[in-house]
Order: C-alpha cells, then structure tokens, then sequence
C-alpha cells in the first residue's frame, strides 16, 4: 500500500503527466494519468482516487467541463480536485472556486507549493 495516497493526474500534455508521476511517485504517491477529460473520469470511477490534479486547458473536455462532470456524479462528487494549469488570472481562480475545486496551482509547477496543497486535502 501507497503511505501517501492515490492521485490521478489529468493533463493533455504527455511531459508533464511524466513530471507529476515521476515526483509524486518520488514522495509516495500512487499516481495514475489520463490525458483527457473523458479518460480521467474512468479513471476517477474505477480506480477511487484520493485526490484529482486537474489541467484547464484540453481539447476536445477541458477542466471545466471535466470537473462539472465529476462532481455531478455521486462516485467522484467527493473527491477533492486541485487546478494544476497555466492558466492563473483571478477570474480564473475565481471560477474555479465557484466550481468546487479545492486548491488552483499554476504551472510551471513549484511542487512545494503543490504537495503543501495537496496535504491540506489528503485525508491522512
């Protein structure tokens, strides 16, 4: 068993998938990536993670509509979700806040910031 969590990571970009993983897995984590809004979702429902890092900007589902989608569903409505994007203006944050997202994180990642984030809502 993982001592720090499961984390699932939802990004378009393949390098930055491979950086979450890499580092999240260095410090513990169980980490799982999907490079699409649609794959993240599965993924959310099969696997139960504790925590969602999630990008704003994709083709086809972006962050938004990802996050409307997990928290209308009663298996992922829970789970707490983390912005991860570069997209960082306050109308931006502002949004996401309004949608139910837990933390916003810009990119490039400064991944003290983002694990002191994510351990605020780890529930261990």
């Amino acid at each position: 068993m993982v001592a720090n969590g499961k984390i699932l990571a939802i990004d378009d970009d393949e390098t930055n998938l491979w950086l979450l993983k890499e580092t999240l897995a260095s410090k513990g984590y169980d980490v799982l990536t999907a490079e699409s809004g649609e794959h993240g979702i599965a993924l959310a429902i099969s696997n139960k993670p504790d925590l969602i890092l999630l990008d704003v900007m994709m083709p086809v589902m972006n962050g938004y509509a990802t996050l409307k989608k997990l928290k209308d569903k009663p298996a992922t409505r829970d789970i707490p979700v983390i912005m991860v994007t570069a997209v960082g203006g306050e109308y931006d944050k502002k949004l996401a806040n309004s949608q139910g997202v837990a933390g916003y994180v810009t990119k490039p990642i400064d991944f003290t910031s983002l694990l002191a984030e994510m351990k605020r809502h780890l529930p261990f």
